[in-house]
């Protein structure tokens, strides 16, 4: 049986006037239907445009330049622009940071929703415009209101009937992001791709919504991609992580196994950077020198620079392939290859 969501060798530059950026160089992952994935790194390291990227959603000047992203078996990369907008939102919804700066201030919270229910589930055509024309059918108003309230109530707003009617600026920066998890599960989508959705929360407001998104993807069974910085709130919601590096899969492993045993030593520098209960006093540890510039990257391993088991004359020179070191874990580290076997790699 096919994967839900097969990214092959995917590359994503952005070109500027300085140079071509390269963001996502060559990342392959996969993903089963109602599985959770997490992807971590620092920023810059590319994690933001590979969601992205899986919706089509990369702006100039950044372009898709290679590989394949399999949805369904289907290469989303062939699609047309319609084909494409049919999938958004019904088939694959995106959750972005800042729900601010995404929902449109001039319309209410239930006609946003709306909206989206509109498009995809009665095919009354695109735009706000075609959502508003449609309201003159008053039992598929109806209909869609009914809809509305039920998935806000889904999202823990109370009094949904009352508040579908309010805007954007009358919800406070919490009840927005339900707004936008509400607008993003309308549909049902088979695949959830969250960007860092709790990150301009307060703590309390934050295991909030993480509580509530872990009970509606179990309620849904829609596939989950996490992308944040913080390997505590992935290690929340995800089953499996992916480690990215400057543009580069790093690590990919269950959850348990990399907390207990990272395999990269990028993931390994990672974890010890956290502080932990009981450490007070100890000087918490840092990753020397800097994500490197995605312009004009070092030759070889990306993070030989700042690695501690540099080997020199290989990781310097080299890219390391992206192999299998244990059933289910992979690793792009030459560290994992026996000396034996680097002449068979042509090294």
């Amino acid at each position: 049986m096919s994967k839900l969501l097969e990214i092959r060798d995917l590359k994503t530059y952005y070109f500027t006037r300085d140079g071509v950026v390269k963001a996502v160089d060559g990342v392959s992952l996969g993903m089963e239907k109602g599985e959770n994935l997490g992807i971590a790194g620092e920023s810059g390291s590319g994690k933001s445009t590979l969601g992205l990227s899986i919706l089509r959603l990369v702006r100039t000047p950044g372009r898709i330049v290679g590989g394949e992203i399999l949805f369904k078996g289907e290469d989303i990369l062939k699609k047309s622009y319609d084909e494409m907008r049919r999938i958004r939102g019904a088939e694959i919804s995106i959750i972005f940071q800042d729900p601010t700066s995404s929902l449109n201030p001039v319309y209410t919270i239930g006609d946003q929703i709306g909206e989206a229910i509109t498009l995809h589930q009665h095919k009354v055509g695109g735009g706000m415009l075609n959502w508003l024309l449609g309201r003159f059918n008053l039992s598929r108003a109806r209909e869609v209101n009914e809809k509305v309230e039920e998935i806000l109530r889904e999202t823990g707003i109370s009094d949904a009937s009352k508040r579908r009617g309010d805007y954007p600026h009358q919800f406070s920066g919490g009840m927005r992001q339900r707004a936008m998890i509400a607008m993003a599960l309308s549909c049902t989508p088979d695949l959830l791709i969250a960007d860092e959705p709790t990150t301009n929360l307060d703590v309390t407001i934050e295991a909030q919504i993480l509580e509530l998104m872990k009970e509606l993807q179990k309620e849904f069974d829609t596939a989950f991609i996490l992308i944040s910085h913080n390997l505590g709130t992935i290690s929340e919601l995800c089953d499996k992580i992916a480690i990215m590096y400057a543009g580069n899969l790093m690590e990919l492993s269950d959850i348990k196994t990399l907390f207990e045993s990272p395999k990269h030593p990028y993931t390994e520098a990672l974890l010890e950077a956290i502080p932990r209960l009981g450490s007070r006093g100890k000087r918490l540890s840092s990753i020397p020198g800097d994500i490197p510039d995605l312009i004009d990257p070092p030759q070889g391993c990306n993070f030989h620079p700042r690695c501690k088991y540099m080997i020199d004359g290989i990781c310097n020179r080299y890219t390391p392939p992206f192999i299998e070191v244990e059933p289910g874990i992979k690793v792009s580290c030459f560290k994992y290859i026996p000396k034996s076997e680097l002449s068979g790699l042509g090294l």
